[in-house]
């Protein structure tokens, strides 16, 4: 029999440890499963269509050409590629680029004393 306040030695002993200090940083932490080059490949496919469908929510203004020309234009801000085929021709142009498009004008004509005229018309 065990004398009082003694430990028998087929008890165990509990023995309380202070829990490890965890360091934050911005790194991303990556545990025991890794992740395939093809599943890598993959959420970046997926990750750049939702992205382009996103920015594709743009807000857009409808834009009429009122020259009688064929109008190939990047947008100044978006650099996106619009053509207008000709006077009346409209297209659905980003609000960023159409804020400066519509301040283009055809500029003076020397001889004839014409006022320099819009090249396109917002449609609302």
């Amino acid at each position: 029999m065990a004398k009082r306040g003694s430990v028998s030695s087929s008890s165990k002993r509990f023995v309380e440890e202070e829990p490890a200090e965890i360091e934050v940083t911005d790194e991303l932490v990556v545990e025991e499963e890794l992740i395939s080059d093809e599943e890598l490949d993959a959420y970046a496919r997926e990750r750049i269509a939702l992205e382009k469908e996103l920015s594709s929510e743009a807000p857009v203004i409808r834009m009429v050409l009122l020259k009688a020309l064929k109008l190939n234009i990047l947008g100044p801000v978006t650099g996106k590629l619009y053509v207008f085929n000709g006077a009346g021709s409209e297209l659905d142009v980003d609000k960023e680029d159409a804020d400066i498009m519509i301040m283009r004008k055809s500029s003076r004509d020397c001889c004839s004393g014409t006022k320099a005229t819009s090249y396109f018309e917002i449609i609302e």
